[in-house]
């Protein structure tokens, strides 16, 4: 331990300092040699000169000078401690004077505080998603506008000047009056139709459906071909119709453990009912009565070439009679071509089996394409129709059917 940590471990800083100044003035009393009052009046001590001391100082003197300095560094320390004693008493207070005035605030007032920060932060972090948003949608405004400039470029048709839909006029598309200068190294491109008013709420156009699923009806005999309701078949293929042209058709004939009765009143319901699927949504879907529904809805086909979008309109109407029950549906569906659409002629036909819980089911299907008074499509159009559009509807509507018999069937477990 030092002198230093003694004088602070003690306390007694006064004392201390006052024995240390009378040890001093000791020291210095001793080191002065004392002067006798003879010598100085004798004649003989004033005249002799004094010699020079050659000898080191004593020991005495030596720890006297050694002491000094030492206290007075000790002094200049306890000084400068002093000082900082004071720095740290004064920096206690203003730290306890602004420890009370924090405490003493209001509780209301720290909640608001704390609210105004998160607010803050929440601003903050909005308006950097609000920046990012921005960004977004300039990029895809700008990916928009080169992709209609491209849609422009490649579109070959005209949607000007459309007419009325009018269903029915049955003209052959084997060769195709076009009325539009096309390139012949350029493909038409389909695109998502617009906005027909006069597709969704044509009264006309869904009158002339209903008389088309009551002529489907009365044909039924001569259309439907005549299968033993024993056999199994699923089969579909194009054909060649002398005045539609080319066709597709689809039939597919099975046996479900059920009576007549539960699978018809099955069928109806699915055919009566809005479902959800991935690719398709209803604008409508109405009951006409108690045997017949109308609806409008949107498709997106999967083709080989791509997706085919197109909105049609449906009406169905079930016929019960003794020995069967049969279900018929007409659907026009529009595409974005002037003057050219789809028809869909759809019998489901349900017959009692051998046993009284056993019945036969028939789906048959027919597809081709219609031109009306307004047809301005190119042969490539009529080709691309024929061959991708029609095909990938009739694909899309025979596997309903089979997936119509899978349901029935374990249903009726």
């Amino acid at each position: 331990m030092n002198a230093l940590d003694l004088l602070l471990s003690e306390g007694e800083d006064e004392n201390v300092v006052a024995a240390a100044m009378a040890f001093l003035d000791s020291v210095k009393s001793d080191s002065e040699p004392p002067t006798d009052s003879t010598d100085n009046n004798s004649p003989s001590t004033s005249q002799k000169p004094k010699r020079k001391r050659n000898s080191k100082p004593g020991y005495s003197t030596e720890q006297g000078r050694r002491k000094k300095e030492e206290v007075l560094a000790l002094r200049a320390q306890v000084e400068g401690l002093e000082a900082w004693l004071e720095h740290l008493k004064r920096t206690q207070q203003r730290v306890s004077a602004l420890t009370r005035k924090a405490c003493s605030c209001p509780k209301a007032n720290r909640q608001t505080a704390t609210k105004a920060m998160e607010a803050f932060q929440k601003r903050q972090r909005s308006e950097g998603i609000n920046r990012k948003l921005k960004a977004a949608l300039a990029s895809q405004a700008t990916v928009g506008k080169a992709v209609l400039a491209i849609i422009q470029q490649t579109m070959t048709l005209e949607v000007s000047g459309r007419r009325p839909y009018s269903i029915g006029s049955n003209r052959s598309l084997s060769n195709p009056t076009c009325a539009y200068p096309l390139a012949q190294d350029r493909d038409f491109v389909f695109c998502r139709p617009e906005q027909l008013a006069e597709t969704y709420e044509n009264a006309g156009v869904l009158a002339q459906l209903r008389d088309g699923a009551r002529g489907l009806y009365m044909n039924l005999s001569t259309a439907v071909p005549q299968l033993p309701a024993t056999a199994y078949c699923s089969t579909m293929a194009p054909t060649i119709h002398p005045i539609r042209g080319k066709m597709f058709e689809s039939s597919t004939v099975c046996s479900v453990p059920c009576s007549m009765k539960f699978a018809s009143d099955a069928l109806w319901l699915e055919y009566s009912t809005p479902r959800k699927y991935a690719n398709k949504s209803y604008r409508y879907m109405d009951l006409v009565g108690a045997d017949s529904v109308k609806k409008s809805f949107d498709l997106l086909l999967q083709s080989k070439r791509g997706e085919i979008s197109m909105n049609g309109l449906m009406f169905a109407t079930r016929f019960e009679d003794e020995a069967r029950v049969s279900i018929v549906r007409d659907y026009v569906a529009f595409l974005p071509t002037a003057g050219l659409h789809m028809r869909c002629n759809h019998w489901t036909i349900v017959t009692p089996g051998d046993a009284d819980h056993d019945c036969h089911l028939h789906f048959y299907v027919q597809m081709f394409a219609e031109t009306t008074p307004g047809f301005l499509a190119a042969p490539q159009d009529v080709s691309y129709v024929q061959e991708i559009a029609l095909e990938a509807w009739s694909t899309k509507m025979h596997a309903y059917s089979q997936l119509l018999h899978d349901h029935l069937e374990i249903n009726s477990l």
